[in-house]
């Protein structure tokens, strides 16, 4: 049967069920008639397949946004592992009824495999250092100790100090190459999705961060203090290329 755009998932189900016998008789009926009783949905049915359908539109959500052109996903590993951990947390809790205990199960089943390789994408450099490379990520959403063990921003910490140190030296030499003149970037409005909602449970945390006391700040200080906030989570190659820039030409910037 065809379905139209303006039609529900439950109207487009029901309806495709109840003309599978329509204009039959007799042995020609028999079969499909035992079919649409078959898969005739109770109102139990719809609402386990509500509860599967939210379950899993954060996963599609999730595939989306790395599936997107032009964006980089590793920064947005940790971040998302997390928030589709956190996710699946929530949903087992809700799962308490006998019949949904499948559900339960499944979500048991989905946590495992998701905590295994969080805990290997943790155990390497790149996604961590990624991460707090992203200037709308940083240190400081790692911080949060609701959602993050205090090790890992200690680890974090020390990965971007340790980068910082080995490439210092290169940023010296480039500064004579720079042509003396900054490249503008026009701001871009600033998308609604579920990365922006992963790594905005960290805010909390940035917004605790301490603030620069001292007079002369190091430029890892002023990085991690979210002094040069970036408002466009799609905006990392750009926000680095502005900042990169205006340090090498003034030697005051975050770099």
């Amino acid at each position: 049967m065809p379905v139209h755009w303006n039609t529900t998932y439950a109207e487009a189900i029901d309806a495709w069920v109840e003309q599978l016998d329509k204009g039959l008789t007799g042995q020609k009926k028999a079969a499909p008639a035992q079919k649409k009783n078959k898969l005739t949905l109770t109102p139990q049915d719809w609402e386990m397949l509500e509860s599967i359908h939210e379950v899993l539109k954060e996963l599609n959500s999730v595939t989306e946004q790395l599936s997107r052109a032009t964006v980089l996903t590793l920064p947005m590993l940790l971040p998302l592992y997390k928030h589709l951990q956190q996710h699946f947390i929530k949903s087992q809790k809700a799962f308490t009824g006998h019949d949904q205990a499948p559900l339960h199960a499944a979500c048991d089943a989905a946590l495992s495999k998701l905590n295994k390789h969080l805990n290997i994408a943790l155990k390497m450099k790149l996604p961590l250092l990624s991460a707090v490379l992203h200037p709308a990520i940083r240190v400081c959403y790692f911080e949060n100790s609701d959602l993050w063990e205090p090790k890992v921003a200690v680890h974090a910490q020390q990965l971007l100090e340790d980068t910082y140190t080995e490439y210092a030296e290169a940023v010296k030499t480039a500064q004579s190459n720079l042509p003396h003149q900054l490249t503008s970037q026009k701001p871009q409005a600033s998308r609604s999705s579920v990365f922006a909602a992963a790594i905005g449970s960290g805010k909390v945390a940035a917004t605790e961060s301490p603030e620069l006391t001292c007079q002369c700040p190091s430029k890892l200080d002023v990085y991690c203090s979210n002094a040069y906030p970036c408002t466009d989570e799609n905006g990392t190659l750009p926000w680095w290329k502005v900042h990169v820039q205006r340090s090498l030409l003034c030697g005051s910037s975050l770099i």
